[in-house]
C-alpha cells in the first residue's frame, strides 16, 4: 500500500510538470525553445506512462490530469505566465519546478521499505527527471 501511495504521488507530480511543459510550449516565443520543449514533453510523457503502468499493476488508477494542488499553486499558469514576461522568467520557473520534482524522487528513493519492482521503476523515472533538471539548468543559462 505504501508503494502504491508513493507511486501515485510521484506520478501526479511528474504529470503536473508534463502539463506545465505543454503549457510552456504553447507560450514559447522562439522556434528553438518550442522544439526543445517538444523533446522534453516526449520524454516526460514516456516517464508518466512508465509510472502509470506501475501504478496500474498495483491496483492504482492512472493519472491523466493535472492535480488540484498544481492548479491551486499555479504551477502550470505560473510557467505560462512567465513566458508572457519572456523566456527568462519561464526558464527560471521551470528550473524551480524540476528541482522540486527531483527532491521528491530523492525522498522516495530514500525509503528502504520500497519493494524491488517499485524501486526499479522509480529509479528509471528518476533518471529522466534528473535529465529534466539538467535541461532546466541549460534553459536558465541560455535565457536567464
Amino acid at each position: 500500500m505504501a508503494d502504491t501511495r508513493t507511486l501515485q504521488g510521484l506520478t501526479q507530480a511528474t504529470y503536473d510538470t508534463l502539463a506545465a511543459y505543454r503549457s510552456a510550449h504553447e507560450a514559447a516565443h522562439t522556434g528553438a525553445l518550442e522544439q526543445t520543449l517538444e523533446r522534453r514533453i516526449s520524454e516526460r510523457t514516456r516517464t508518466v506512462n512508465l509510472l502509470n503502468d506501475a501504478l496500474e499493476k498495483r491496483g492504482g488508477t492512472r493519472i491523466d490530469d493535472a492535480s488540484a494542488t498544481a492548479q491551486a499553486e499555479g504551477l502550470i499558469h505560473a510557467i505560462t505566465d512567465a513566458f508572457q514576461d519572456g523566456d527568462e522568467a519561464a526558464a527560471h520557473r521551470i528550473e524551480n519546478a524540476e528541482t522540486e520534482l527531483c527532491e521528491r524522487y530523492d525522498k522516495a528513493l530514500a525509503d528502504q521499505t520500497l519493494d524491488t519492482s517499485t524501486r526499479t521503476t522509480i529509479e528509471r523515472a528518476a533518471r529522466e527527471v534528473r535529465e529534466g533538471e539538467s535541461f532546466s539548468h541549460v534553459l536558465e543559462r541560455q535565457y536567464g
